[in-house]
């Protein structure tokens, strides 16, 4: 079973709009541990600068960035997408790694895995934690095996609100926890 069943708003849409100040490249995120297996730099995608600062819009951004690589992670079936971007001890973060390696071993696809977000807010914080509420829509989705039988199927999803819940680290965001509201 996908993780959007056991955790609806696990992709945050982060909606940030006016960042100001001058643009800069991407940043990118270095490795979580030393340990970290080489497919996890092969796997990595500039965040984008807009994501990175330690401001409620850029939470939100970052927010935005991760339901969208969770998207990637799913075409890619690659759960190191995910691992790289999430904070020690996130479950919604592991559940989403299990159903992708899951997806991978056992030669499974599934199509599609769209998160549409209609709104991502982070409200003003202190400290190194920022919650950004989550709205967004996602079409059925099915889960097939290697011979393309149906396994599963989720319901479309509409203005589903969650919670993501980041982590302030030296060189940006992870993401901490997501739950459904």
């Amino acid at each position: 079973m996908l993780v959007r069943v056991v955790c609806a708003a696990a992709l945050v849409l982060g909606l940030a709009t006016g960042c100001g100040g001058e643009e800069e490249g991407p940043e990118p995120l270095p490795p979580l541990a030393a340990s970290q297996s080489p497919s996890v730099a092969a796997s990595a995608v500039a965040v984008p600068s807009q994501a990175v600062a330690q401001t409620p819009e850029a939470a939100a951004e970052f927010a935005r960035f991760f339901y969208a690589e969770v998207e990637r992670a799913y075409r890619e079936k690659d759960p190191t997408v995910v691992e790289r971007l999430s904070a020690p001890g996130c479950s919604a973060c592991e559940r989403f790694v299990d159903s992708l390696t899951k997806l991978r071993d056992d030669g499974e696809s599934v199509t599609p895995v769209v998160y549409e977000i209609i709104a991502a807010e982070a409200p003003a914080f202190e400290g190194g934690e920022a919650r950004v509420d989550v709205i967004y829509n996602s079409p059925a989705i099915t889960r097939r095996d290697r011979s393309g039988a149906v396994i599963s199927t989720e319901p479309e999803v509409e203005a589903f609100e969650e919670q993501v819940t980041l982590v302030r680290t030296p060189n940006g965001w992870r993401v901490k926890s997501v739950k459904a509201v």
